[in-house]
């Protein structure tokens, strides 16, 4: 774990057991950057949902020590919780209220002053695109709309931290992308968001860090790029050429010493690569040796979702 002066959460060696020696969290240092958005990824059953728990004071962890803007949580002091907010994986709301009269009895329990209520309630309406339904029933709501609800509750207060249990699990994609710009608007404004998701296409969209766990260990963290970087142990290198014959030039490339695989599909040549070293320009070289010119050459962008895998199988 890279430690940061400007942790907003931070854990040491949290564990918790369940029954007998099962561990849903086995020993994790976890760290959350201020102002950030972090991704939380892990497949079924990897003690995403309990570490949540956990951060939230809701579970006991059975050792280690988790600190909150710089705080110890424990159980004596769990007005440091005030700061953060919360939404659950699918969130259930009163079928009989309406949006906003949703919003206000979730800032009276948290003891959000009533002028600010006056104040806030409209504006995460309007923030979250839900101000013309504000006077609906939630049982009229859409489920994009009940997100989108479940979001503007989360912001009650102006929380320094808001933690976010898969916001967008079940939408369309216009659900989806009006999540995802609702978040990285609120983060934009200076709050730090830390959000446990499935959908690892929409993490690489919307987050800056990102940590994976699994059995109830960490098992990569750092910025998007540290993770892919961590996870790719291929270096591909795709290629289009011009040339009468693409197979001569082919098994020229598959050749070379440094070549582990070569395939070529829709006329690009694929080549797998044993070196991390910078060889286009001897491709390029031996390209044209063969009676071909290069018409495209690059490195193949490895996703977090393909990184994400290879990290689970290591």
């Amino acid at each position: 774990m890279v430690e940061h002066n400007n942790s907003i959460i931070k854990t040491k060696k949290l564990k918790k057991r369940y029954y007998g020696n099962t561990y849903a969290v086995n020993g994790i240092d976890l760290e959350i950057e201020e102002g950030k958005i972090t991704g939380f990824l892990g497949p079924n059953g990897a003690g995403k949902s309990t570490t949540i728990k956990m951060l939230l004071g809701l579970l006991e962890p059975t050792e280690g020590e988790i600190y909150v803007f710089n705080k110890r949580l424990t159980p004596d002091n769990p007005r440091i919780r005030k700061g953060i907010g919360y939404m659950p994986e699918l969130p259930k709301f009163p079928n009989y209220l309406t949006g906003q009269e949703l919003l206000r009895i979730y800032g009276e329990l948290q003891f959000v002053p009533e002028k600010q209520l006056d104040k806030e309630i409209p504006e995460l309406l309007e923030e979250v695109n839900l101000y013309k339904d504000k006077d609906r029933k939630i049982k009229e709501y859409s489920k994009g709309m009940q997100q989108r609800i479940g979001l503007a509750a989360a912001f009650l207060g102006n929380p320094k931290l808001i933690i976010l249990d898969e916001p967008t699990i079940g939408l369309d994609p216009v659900g989806m992308s009006d999540i995802k710009n609702i978040i990285k608007s609120k983060a934009k404004g200076g709050t730090t968001i830390f959000l446990s998701s499935h959908l690892l296409k929409e993490v690489e969209e919307m987050c800056d860090n990102v940590i994976i766990i699994n059995k109830g260990t960490i098992l990569a963290s750092g910025t998007i790029n540290e993770v892919i970087k961590k996870g790719t142990s291929k270096n591909v290198l795709e290629i289009e050429v011009d040339g009468k014959s693409i197979d001569k030039i082919a098994n020229s490339l598959k050749n070379l010493p440094y070549v582990d695989e070569l395939n070529i599909s829709n006329g690009i040549i694929s080549l797998t690569l044993n070196t991390k070293e910078d060889i286009r320009y001897e491709v390029s070289k031996l390209v044209v040796e063969n009676g071909g010119f290069v018409l495209m050459m690059k490195y193949k962008n490895v996703s977090l979702e393909e990184a994400f895998l290879e990290i689970l199988n290591g």
